[in-house]
């Protein structure tokens, strides 16, 4: 179907760039995929618009990478004068706003809501530096302080945001399409 409509439109695909990705955790099947009469491999997990989608279902590449990349931000974030105190309450949390919270919430609509207790310990650390307290500050005073909530509340509320404008989307819409599909298939998905 991908290579008729190609055809049709004179889209070449790049060979390279093109992979397939079985999602489930089944037996696997030696297969031989094409597209455009070219072989294309078959991988485990693809990287797609910055996400590490895996066969499997499983996000843990994808955080991991997440992770490291914020917490590069965070040691940038503290060299701008967040650990001498030359910088204000104010502006290290317009910091955190802008290059390290981000980092983590990419992909949080469509990710899996499990735990990311990695992305909690990150959060809780900038916490302490922007605040100047020690490591065994209670969390809840820190989270008070600054008005935030745990990372895992601010992902779910961006997948409910996402949800919703899902359901606000207009019918003809491919997300659209692909979410009514589903939500046919299977009935627990309202």
């Amino acid at each position: 179907i991908i290579s008729n409509w190609g055809g049709r439109w004179r889209i070449a695909f790049n060979q390279k760039k093109t992979k397939v990705v079985v999602f489930g955790e089944g037996k696997r099947y030696v297969r031989v995929w094409r597209l455009g009469g070219k072989v294309i491999g078959e991988v485990d997990s693809y990287k797609y618009l910055g996400l590490d989608i895996k066969g499997n279902l499983r996000w843990d590449k994808f955080k991991q990478r997440l992770a490291q990349k914020a917490r590069k931000s965070m040691v940038i974030a503290c060299a701008m004068g967040m650990r001498s105190g030359v910088l204000s309450v104010a502006a290290a949390l317009k910091v955190w706003n802008t290059i390290v919270r981000p980092v983590l919430e990419y992909g949080a609509e469509i990710c899996d809501s499990q735990e990311w207790e990695e992305a909690e310990n990150i959060q809780r650390e900038m916490e302490r530096r922007i605040l100047g307290l020690r490591e065994n500050t209670n969390n809840e005073l820190m989270y008070g302080e600054l008005g935030w909530w745990r990372l895992s509340t601010r992902r779910d509320l961006l997948s409910l945001r996402y949800w919703r404008k899902l359901l606000k989307m207009k019918e003809t819409r491919l997300t659209k399409i692909v979410y009514e599909w589903e939500r046919k298939q299977n009935k627990h998905i309202t």
